[in-house]
């Protein structure tokens, strides 16, 4: 007999947002107990942690582990538009390689990453809705572990 192994592995999408602020906007430090997946979509942004501070710009990345204390500053003069998906993982051994493999750190363009990262985060954000039907929410949820799934690939 052939088997599938047994399977119990568990994420929570705590959902995601694209939003344009102005100059000088910042948010006040928090930390999560989920990832925070930011794609910069236009402008500069600066994030600083308790692991270090990064400069963002239009086109890339950063992966903010769970539980890193954090805050982010619109900085420059334009206005910075940015997508933000929060999502946990319950099993530990994903959750310690990809704050392992990702943290402090920008996926830019040319990076092993970013092709694929791009890809998944694009089509979370063609998701979005006014309202949103059964139909819809199982696609955002293959649509999220399908960009799970791409980040272990690259760990």
């Amino acid at each position: 007999m052939e088997r599938l192994p047994l399977i119990n592995t568990q994420f929570t999408l705590f959902g995601g947002h694209k939003e344009t602020v102005q100059p000088g906007w910042h948010w006040k430090p928090e930390a999560h107990l989920a990832f925070e997946l930011m794609y910069i979509i236009a402008g500069t942004q600066r994030t600083e942690s308790e692991i270090g501070e990064l400069v963002v710009h239009a086109g890339e990345f950063i992966i903010i582990p769970y539980g890193i204390r954090h805050n982010n500053f619109a900085i420059g003069e334009t206005p910075l538009t940015y997508f933000a998906v929060h999502f946990n993982l319950e099993e530990p051994t994903l959750k310690y390689l990809l704050t392992r493999q990702f943290s402090n750190r920008i996926i830019k363009a040319g990076d092993e990453a970013y092709e694929g990262l791009k890809r998944h985060a694009l089509q979370l954000i063609d998701q979005f809705r006014p309202e949103y039907s059964l139909t819809d929410k199982l696609n955002i949820q293959v649509t999220m572990i399908n960009l799970i799934a791409f980040l272990v690939n690259m760990v």
